[in-house]
């Protein structure tokens, strides 16, 4: 849980919305950062917050548009 509010205080400081990860994507997100803890690969990780965040703007831009 800590690395989901490090993670969305990043994005927020870079001017990007926080990102959600759905119950349906967390093995997918605890795999990742499995990953990226063991083999220092953070590839997986930075796709799953690149699609959430992107999932993020796309409700941001519908609300305000």
């Amino acid at each position: 849980m800590v690395i989901r509010l490090l993670t969305n205080l990043i994005l927020m400081r870079s001017g990007y919305p926080i990102c959600v990860i759905k119950m349906e994507d967390r093995d997918e997100y605890m795999n990742a950062l499995e990953k990226a803890s063991v083999d220092n690969d953070y590839t997986d990780f930075i796709k799953i917050i690149e699609k959430a965040v992107d999932t993020s703007l796309d409700m941001y831009l519908y609300i305000v548009g």
